[in-house]
């Protein structure tokens, strides 16, 4: 078996939601639990004062995590707020941003070599199972060629390059999608290159990027750092749409956010 290839057999799924979007998160658990195979386990990220209410959802598979334990510095939501936070400098962060940074920040949530994210409009409609995120020991990443250009992609994939330290990333490709799935080792990896070339944490460079991408940022790692080729990925323009039916996407923490409400997400 190459260097690159992996028997991917731990694969956690993570969802980054909140209290408005419960009932629609309760149906994708309940779908999660009805098609995916039990072998992956669920992870739900939500805000430290919505913990109580998606406990309900939890069981043998499924968790409740809140986001202040997973995102690294410290972070605190402001009362009768879904849009903004407080970082410890007691700046103020949009929740767009710290979607982000909690997906960012999915290796403190699961210990799985797998990481899909999975949206809580998604609703799967039949059997999913580590064999369609991986094939011949590679895991797919999800790009579609030739999106249509738009100012906030070509924005975010520029500050994702610049973050890396590689060349323009093609704005024409779109790395966004309701199931997306990365290997928790090149996660790792890409935190640790960050904080290596700026000099302090990770989070804060992210915090800085005016506008940002987590999937083209991780994209960017993969394709100018470790090279598509070594990295245990193949491209895959699939948005895995035959398991799921998507209803209206909405930003887990902000409804401003741009990442979840890209046409070509819901493709």
């Amino acid at each position: 078996m190459h260097d690159a290839q992996r028997d991917f057999r731990d694969i956690g799924m993570v969802t980054c939601t909140y209290e408005p979007d419960f009932d629609s998160c309760r149906i994708l658990c309940r779908s999660v639990d009805r098609w995916v195979s039990g072998d992956i386990t669920h992870w739900l990220v939500v805000p430290a004062r919505d913990v109580a209410l998606f406990r309900q959802l939890s069981n043998g598979r499924r968790s409740v995590i809140a986001v202040e334990d997973v995102v690294p510095g410290y972070f605190r939501q402001l009362p009768r707020s879904n849009r903004w936070w407080l970082n410890d400098r007691s700046h103020p962060v949009r929740g767009s941003m710290m979607q982000q940074l909690t997906k960012l920040s999915a290796n403190f949530a699961t210990c799985a070599e797998v990481i899909v994210f999975a949206d809580s409009k998604v609703e799967f409609m039949r059997p999913f199972s580590r064999e369609d995120v991986a094939k011949d020991g590679f895991l797919r990443l999800n790009r579609i060629v030739g999106a249509r250009r738009s100012m906030h992609r070509s924005k975010s994939h520029h500050n994702a390059s610049k973050l890396v330290g590689s060349g323009q990333h093609n704005p024409n490709h779109d790395f966004t999608g309701p199931l997306i799935s990365w290997r928790r080792g090149h996660l790792e990896g890409l935190q640790r290159h960050v904080e290596e070339r700026a000099g302090y944490p990770w989070h804060q460079c992210i915090m800085r990027s005016p506008k940002m991408s987590e999937y083209a940022l991780y994209a960017a790692y993969i394709e100018a750092i470790i090279g598509i080729e070594n990295s245990g990925h193949f491209y895959c323009d699939d948005s895995m749409s035959r398991f799921f039916v998507p209803r209206t996407t909405t930003n887990r923490f902000a409804p401003e956010s741009d990442s979840l409400q890209s046409p070509a997400a819901m493709a």
